[in-house]
């Protein structure tokens, strides 16, 4: 990945990046949310874009925060001349703990629009203040925390092990293969914290913390039930690393080449 001393171009190519998965892969993510909840999906077109207003709202803001923060950091531990592997490992760390923050009310709207029948996204706002309050739209903070900070540092050391040891040469491509093949792996490996994460968000009066979560779904439906929904999880993450880190690098490459 290109070095840059602008935190713009690389806030503004996360951005770029967030939205296009969003807009491409949504309905991916609808298929998997509902399997997780042991809902029957509704064959209806227009079902497959449910929460997409929330998931386009937070895509923007979420992706650029990861990125902003991401290279900063970067810089900043270049500069003291820390090894390559403590660089990667922190710098995803913080990014990907910014980027909660930011991400978690959004998706815990987008999550129940996608589960409910003909709920928009207001209702799911109101529904939300009414049960919790501010402090609702946090529920699954914990689970959200745990799922993506391990996710985003295994899925950046994976690319850019892979980046580094320029194993295949086809030019500003391999940002899109490396990008799918860690997406790929990743997603497979996190998916059970995946699942604890959309039912703590989705039904926020049975499942309480983490810990909780994760024992009543071995208890109730057994080790396998942590792995629904995990065919479309990896195709989802892996198309969506695709666009993640493709979009990214040549967003970033033009728009630092701009001066911007």
């Amino acid at each position: 990945m290109e070095k840059s001393h602008s935190f713009y171009p690389s806030f503004l190519s996360g951005g770029l990046a967030g939205a296009a998965i969003d807009l491409t892969l949504h309905p991916l993510d609808y298929i998997k949310t509902r399997q997780h909840r042991n809902q029957k999906l509704d064959v209806k077109a227009r079902a497959f874009y449910k929460g997409l207003s929330a998931a386009l709202l937070s895509s923007f803001p979420c992706a650029a925060t990861f990125w902003g923060c991401y290279m900063a950091s970067k810089q900043y531990m270049l500069s003291k001349d820390y090894s390559l592997a403590k660089v990667e490992t922190f710098s995803s760390v913080n990014a990907s703990l910014a980027c909660c923050i930011v991400r978690n009310p959004f998706e815990r709207v987008k999550q129940l629009v996608q589960i409910g029948d003909n709920i928009k996204v207001r209702k799911a706002i109101s529904g939300i203040l009414k049960e919790g309050g501010v402090k609702g739209f946090y529920k699954g903070f914990s689970a959200l925390c745990v799922r993506e900070i391990p996710f985003d540092t295994i899925q950046m050391l994976i690319f850019q092990t892979l980046n580094y040891a320029a194993l295949m040469d086809f030019g500003n491509m391999n940002y899109f293969l490396y990008g799918g093949i860690a997406g790929g792996i990743t997603a497979y490996v996190t998916s059970p914290i995946d699942v604890v994460k959309t039912r703590m968000m989705t039904n926020a009066s049975q499942y309480q913390s983490f810990l909780q979560t994760f024992a009543l779904i071995y208890k109730n439906e057994g080790i396998r039930a942590f792995w629904k929904g995990w065919i479309a999880r990896v195709v989802y993450i892996s198309l969506g690393g695709m666009l993640y880190f493709g979009v990214f690098n040549t967003a970033f490459k033009s728009l630092s080449q701009s001066n911007l």
